[in-house]
């Protein structure tokens, strides 16, 4: 049986100040207090929640770019035709398309400017040397 190692390249959807302005997601967070009080607006009886309910807690992303997280550019995003047909949008590509042998590369920009190389702040860096299979 053919062993399959599965390696999480997903970047969490939150705030983080080392990115690029334009890739820096912002998430408003509103209190437990406001939604209790939606509760009680909308009269519905307390006794349908458990006894410490504060309150669910209730997020809204004001601000995320494409490029913030993990994401796949489908044919669709370089033009409308792609090998000589339509081009495929996202919700077309196979999921299997998306697993597969992959290979890792070292992408750390705090270590550019050692190596000698330049990079924009908060974009990766490296060469083909640092590029390991797995």
């Amino acid at each position: 049986m053919l062993e399959l190692k599965v390696i999480d390249l997903s970047k969490a959807i939150e705030f983080n100040r080392r990115d690029p302005f334009f890739m820096q997601v912002k998430i408003k967070h509103k209190s437990h207090r406001i939604a209790k009080l939606l509760v009680r607006f909308l009269g519905l009886p307390f006794r349908l929640f458990p006894k410490d309910f504060a309150g669910w807690a209730d997020d809204t992303i004001t601000k995320m770019g494409v490029h913030s997280i993990t994401h796949i550019d489908a044919p669709w995003h370089y033009g409308p035709i792609s090998a000589g047909q339509p081009a495929q949008t996202i919700e077309h590509i196979p999921l299997e398309r998306c697993i597969g042998p992959g290979v890792a590369r070292y992408a750390d920009s705090s270590d550019c400017t050692s190596r000698g190389w330049s990079s924009w702040p908060g974009r990766a860096c490296g060469l083909l040397d640092d590029v390991a299979d797995f």
